[in-house]
């Protein structure tokens, strides 16, 4: 599906704990970009709460844009560097180099 003024997102699978007023749940990121993601297995999120995605070494606050199916579109409060965007997708720090070099026609 094409989403129109949105930059390409990366397919991942990406175990997070989300932290929310609710309480906290388990979930997993499905694709990401600098500005937001979405993130799959999420129960009970309502448009416009605060979430904090918490990985394996970091945390990341975020606004819930939509939520269906058991699923979020989240917007990052502070975009995530480059960098850091691509430890996060491929896991490996020695895969920087040629992860920053990605382009796409989207």
């Amino acid at each position: 599906m094409q989403y129109p003024n949105r930059p390409y997102r990366y397919q991942t699978h990406i175990p997070v704990h989300v932290i929310r007023p609710g309480g906290p749940q388990v979930a997993y990121i499905v694709d990401i970009n600098e500005a937001g993601a979405c993130v799959a297995g999420l129960t009970g999120v309502a448009v416009g709460e605060a979430v904090v995605l918490r990985g394996s070494d970091d945390a990341n606050v975020a606004t819930v844009r939509w939520a269906a199916n058991n699923r979020a579109g989240v917007a990052f409060d502070r975009p995530i560097p480059p960098k850091y965007l691509n430890m996060m997708r491929y896991r490996d720090p020695t895969m920087l180099a040629a992860a920053t070099t990605d382009s796409h026609p989207n």
